[in-house]
């Protein structure tokens, strides 16, 4: 069993650029302190997990965050196309649109 004071023992010996990795309470999560004044997502954890699969948690945190950034930086004619900003049930709406689709002959 993993309990919190552990928990943020262990991800002090975690290194990945200068993110900081938190451990918060309630919920008992795993969240990335980018130190730029961005957080990312929250990560549920149990106290049932392993220590290997609290480290790779942090490193599933890191990859998503890194898309997250790549996302918003990756333009097409200026435009973020691939935000993740963007709002799901309006994407829903585009989804439904004809002649959206960039289909082969």
């Amino acid at each position: 069993m993993i309990n919190i004071s552990y928990a943020r023992e262990l991800l002090k010996r975690l290194q990945y650029k200068d993110w900081r990795f938190l451990i918060l309470e309630d919920p008992f999560c795993l969240q990335i302190d980018l130190v730029n004044g961005w957080k990312s997502r929250k990560w549920i954890l149990s106290i049932h997990m392993t220590p290997s699969e609290l480290v790779q948690t942090a490193l599933k945190a890191v990859l998503t965050a890194e898309e997250h950034e790549a996302r918003e930086a990756f333009t097409l004619d200026g435009v973020a196309c691939f935000s993740p900003h963007f709002d799901v049930f309006k994407l829903a709406v585009f989804a439904r649109a004809k002649n959206i689709r960039d289909l082969r002959d």
